[in-house]
C-alpha cells in the first residue's frame, strides 16, 4: 500500500512529520500529474524488484 499526503501550498506541512505519521510520499497542491505518475512508477518498480529478489532466494 502506498500512502501519499497531499497538502495545500500554504502553510507548509513538515514532511518529516507526515512521514512519521506513515505517509510514503508528499505532494503539494496544485500537483502536476507527472509527479503522481512518477511516485507510482517508483513504488511499483521497487515492489516488482523486491518480489523478484524474494522469488530468487
Amino acid at each position: 500500500m502506498l500512502l501519499v499526503a497531499m497538502s495545500n501550498s500554504r502553510p507548509f506541512d513538515a514532511i518529516d512529520a507526515l512521514k512519521a505519521a506513515g505517509f510514503d510520499a508528499h505532494c503539494r497542491r496544485p500537483c502536476a500529474t507527472w509527479r503522481i505518475a512518477g511516485l507510482l512508477d517508483d513504488y511499483f518498480s521497487e515492489t516488482i524488484l523486491r518480489e523478484t529478489t524474494l522469488r530468487q532466494a
